[in-house]
């Protein structure tokens, strides 16, 4: 549904982490009464060695069993199909933070300040590179798609 919706990058996460969820339980049958907060907890202790998807797995599990309360139960006509969250006693960890990387000024001086090639072509494309990559650069690192 994801996909159809154009949020096929979220899908592909959500897979990702239902395919760890699977490997971790051992089949590809999950059902909702099998994920017990002690289950969860555990699954999320395993990914403790990872930096990211410690957390944004097991946010793509709980926001599935969200949505299935959501279209599975119905409170009204007292129609309860999964009658327990787990998600309530489990704590999802946060990712790691990342090493900021940066380069000197006096190495970003030199990168942009080296000869260009000669060319022949009236349009100097090792020109219009270096212009460009300085401009990625002043602008913080902005994806090329974004200038367009």
């Amino acid at each position: 549904r994801m996909r159809e919706e154009g949020h096929v990058r979220n899908a592909k996460n959500y897979k990702l982490a239902l395919d760890r969820l699977q490997r971790y339980l051992g089949t590809t049958e999950v059902m909702f009464s099998r994920l017990t907060a002690t289950t969860l907890s555990k699954w999320i202790n395993s990914l403790s060695m990872t930096s990211r998807a410690k957390e944004m797995y097991p946010t793509c599990i709980r926001q599935i069993f969200k949505k299935a309360l959501v279209e599975l139960n119905d409170e009204e006509r007292g129609i309860i199909r999964i009658k327990y969250n787990p998600w309530l006693k489990v704590e999802i960890p946060k990712s790691d933070k990342t090493t900021k990387l940066a380069i000197s000024a006096e190495a970003c001086r030199k990168f942009f300040n080296r000869p260009l090639p000669q060319t022949k072509m009236l349009a100097s494309t090792p020109e219009l590179g270096r212009d460009v990559a300085m401009l990625i650069f002043c602008l913080g690192g902005i994806n090329t798609v974004d200038l367009y």
